[in-house]
């Protein structure tokens, strides 16, 4: 038996009602209350003329029980046109969905979106101007389903500067880009 068999049915359903929109971008936080403004600003900064956040695209925040001031910077940033704010849903310890922690989280989203494309990006991330009009444009033109990338890291201290180098040099070893791009 295929272990991909044994998977429960992960069809997303849309609300017909609503018009989709071409990418929703899911942000799963949890105890996030330092990082998560610049994460915010600099998505909602995202927002240009052609590709406006609520009209073309959609933020969608899952608040995964924190315990800390996430949820008032979350209800904060359900007052952007575009943005919406949802808890994620209880986990289900069962042996059924195989979904724990964050993976519950963005899965919440992806079951919440209506963008026909899903970008799920960390809460302790900060975006670049113009990143999401360049994932969409790499999606073109390279026609491919799914892209990852590999942001700058912002290091602080000897220590963690030392550690990211190693950090990606592992993750290259064990995900190898001629195999990771190959089809």
């Amino acid at each position: 038996m295929n272990v991909l068999d044994e998977l429960p049915d992960l069809t997303i359903e849309s609300d017909e009602t609503e018009p989709a929109l071409e990418l929703s971008v899911i942000v799963p936080a949890r105890n996030e209350q330092e990082s998560l403004p610049g994460c915010l600003e600099s998505l909602i900064a995202q927002s240009e003329p052609g590709f406006e956040l609520g009209k073309e695209w959609e933020l969608i925040l899952i608040d995964d029980r924190s315990t800390d001031g996430t949820p008032g910077i979350l209800d904060q940033a359900a007052s952007v046109p575009g943005v919406r704010v949802m808890e994620a849903p209880a986990l289900d310890s069962s042996d059924q969905t195989g979904f724990t922690g964050k993976t519950n989280a963005c899965w919440a989203g992806a079951q919440a979106a209506r963008g026909e494309l899903l970008l799920f990006t960390d809460a302790d991330t900060i975006h670049q101007p113009g990143d999401l009009s360049r994932a969409r444009h790499e999606l073109e033109k390279y026609d491919v389903a799914m892209l990852s990338y590999s942001p700058q890291q912002l290091t602080s201290g000897l220590l963690q500067r030392m550690l990211m180098p190693l950090v990606f040099a592992e993750l290259a070893v064990a995900y190898p880009p001629q195999r990771v791009e190959h089809p």
